[in-house]
């Protein structure tokens, strides 16, 4: 048992917002009543000028495979980067992807599949492939809590493959009851992920018989859009309408408006939701994070056609001349038939690899990249063909930056009531990750608090720690973190992404105290 004297506590239901002494053990906080001496306590802690709050929480987590593999600091690959910044919690299976349910004949190849976002695992370390036996798999590593979303993509690839179609009436049955299943073992929702195959492939009316499934538990849909750019407003509708018309509640993934063209529509996007929550009461939470860049795969730069069949026809198409001038010519003009990261990005000037086979190209922008390469003409056939060569070698496990966002469009939705924080990050433990991965939380408020006057420390306690634990039904509070709110501070940057954030002092997870000054700089 610990004694913090002199606290302010925020975000904390047990106690309340204001200045206490607490006691911190057991899997539990309280109110100390000076009933008991302080040298009965193995630590009493001198809380004067630092916060107590409720640990924070990534709602959008990518570190679902590196959990199971350890740095040499003897901590989860994919649990260092978020406990270094305050976070304690971290929702899993995001944009439709999800460690579970898998075919046992397909580990090998959705590992890879999987790998550009959510790292892999060799085929006799994957122990599992329902839902219930991952989340067994999971529940004996130790570090932060979690969660875990069920993945769109996953359940239509194992009921159908990745073929570009609509599903057949006994295939979304099936789709239907892997989803039934994952709930009852413990999924907390499903996550889609509508810019990736083979989630990209479905309809509205897929989405609805999802979501009456979803609804039967009164789950929620997380939902990375179809369109985060020129379509965003449509993209939103559409699983607003399926989540609406089904019942269940809707999440939306990392919101934003992407790109120069369309930051000018982020006050419609934030009318739409309040018409749906306010009109029509369906219930819709959200979360960001506090970057003007994004990452993802890096085959999120190839239209839906070029990923249909296995990775092995996807790697063909790679290749083939044919192909790959159909894809330029579709990247450089379409930004209607789907979401074009490459537009919205500002071509290549925007777009740098985090991870791919060549450790070379990793950290520079690609235009300065393809003209290194003797192309001056960085929209030519033969830059598109170096791009798609360093996808192919990579075997499609790469992964990429996008400059998209203003800090100005962040703020205007960091002041939703329902918004909560998240990394997004990619572990990349091998490449140069983005610096959301190690000081989101951090971030939010040395910049939006401290610098820029967003919005209040006790706001943005609510965004770190409390608005997302009713989006995962977590009414527990048994996690916390102790931070300075004068020093807490971002220090990863794009160029040197793994500098570990300051001003966490404690977190206590799981009746465990973490001294996180001391807990090792080691992320190797």
């Amino acid at each position: 048992m610990r004694l913090v004297k002199n606290i302010r506590t925020i975000g904390i239901p047990q106690i309340g917002d204001g200045i206490h002494d607490v006691i911190l053990g057991s899997g539990k906080v309280s109110q100390f009543d000076g009933g008991t001496a302080d040298s009965s306590f193995e630590q009493v802690i001198d809380g004067r000028e630092l916060v107590l709050s409720p640990g924070f929480i990534d709602m959008h987590s990518h570190s679902d495979l590196y959990r199971f593999r350890k740095g040499t600091n003897g901590l989860a690959l994919g649990d260092f980067p978020k406990l270094t910044q305050g976070c304690t919690f971290q929702v899993m299976g995001q944009d439709g992807y999800s460690a579970a349910p898998v075919r046992r004949d397909d580990k090998s190849d959705y590992s890879q599949f999987i790998s550009g976002l959510d790292g892999s695992l060799p085929p006799d370390e994957w122990k599992w492939e329902s839902f219930g036996d991952y989340m067994t798999a999971n529940s004996g590593i130790p570090g932060t809590r979690t969660a875990h979303l069920v993945g769109h993509s996953t359940i239509r690839r194992h009921a159908a493959g990745m073929d570009n179609r609509l599903l057949t009436s006994r295939e979304l049955d099936e789709m239907k009851h892997l989803l039934r299943e994952s709930l009852i073992s413990g999924a907390v929702g499903m996550s889609t992920g509508l810019v990736y195959a083979p989630a990209s492939y479905s309809n509205a009316a897929e989405l609805y018989e999802l979501a009456t499934v979803l609804a039967e538990f009164d789950s929620v849909m997380f939902v990375h859009l179809r369109s985060e750019s020129n379509r965003v407003l449509e993209a939103f509708e559409e699983v607003a309408d399926a989540c609406d018309e089904a019942g269940c509640r809707l999440h939306i993934s990392h919101i934003k408006t992407a790109g120069a063209d369309n930051w000018h529509l982020t006050p419609a996007l934030i009318n739409s939701i309040s018409r749906y929550v306010n009109e029509r009461n369906l219930r819709i939470t959200a979360d960001l994070h506090p970057y003007v860049a994004g990452s993802t795969m890096a085959s999120v730069f190839l239209p839906g056609w070029f990923q249909d069949g296995d990775i092995e026809e996807t790697l063909r198409r790679l290749r083939d001349p044919a192909s790959i001038e159909k894809a330029r010519v579709q990247i450089l003009n379409d930004v209607d038939s789907w979401d074009n990261w490459w537009r919205f990005s500002s071509g290549w000037p925007g777009i740098r690899f985090t991870e791919c086979q060549d450790k070379s190209l990793i950290g520079i922008p690609l235009d300065e990249l393809i003209k290194s390469r003797g192309f001056e003409d960085i929209h030519s056939y033969e830059a598109f063909e170096w791009f798609f060569s360093v996808l192919a070698n990579s075997r499609m496990q790469a992964s990429i930056i996008s400059f998209n966002n203003t800090e100005s469009n962040i703020s205007e939705f960091l002041k939703l009531p329902f918004i909560s924080l998240c990394t997004d990050g990619l572990i990349n433990p091998h490449g140069r990750p983005h610096p959301r991965t190690y000081g989101s939380f951090p971030r939010l408020f040395s910049r939006f608090v401290r610098e820029l006057g967003v919005i209040e420390m006790e706001q943005a306690v609510r965004v770190c720690a409390v608005n997302g634990r009713s989006v995962i039904r977590d009414t527990e509070f048994n996690d916390f973190v102790i931070f300075d709110p004068r020093a807490i501070n971002d220090t990863a940057t794009f160029d040197s992404p793994t500098d570990l954030s300051t001003g966490i002092i404690y977190e206590y997870i799981n009746n465990q105290w973490i001294d996180i000054p001391h807990i090792g700089s080691d992320n190797s």
